[in-house]
């Protein structure tokens, strides 16, 4: 059976860099969004990716990135932490 890890992370897409603002005192507004993975233990293959705004919560996207796996694949354990 397949065992994922899951996880998210925030990447920063718009807005000046870190370095421009500190240096030049820009203060634009950065915007962020949160990448969620399902990861494969044995393989290290990305299973499964969900984008969602950095302000919304992890656990409402385990069912779709659950979903994402094809149906007739037996999912063994899902290793997350309590955020989902």
């Amino acid at each position: 059976p397949l065992n994922l890890l899951v996880d998210s992370t925030g990447i920063k897409f718009l807005g000046n860099g870190e370095w421009q603002a500190r240096k030049h005192g820009v203060q634009g507004r950065r915007q962020w969004r949160k990448v969620h993975l399902a990861m494969d233990t044995a393989t290290s293959d990305i299973r499964a990716v969900e984008f969602t705004p950095s302000s919304d919560g992890d656990s409402p996207v385990l069912p779709e990135l659950l979903d994402q796996i094809p149906e007739g694949e037996e999912i063994g354990a899902v290793t997350a932490d309590g955020a989902y």
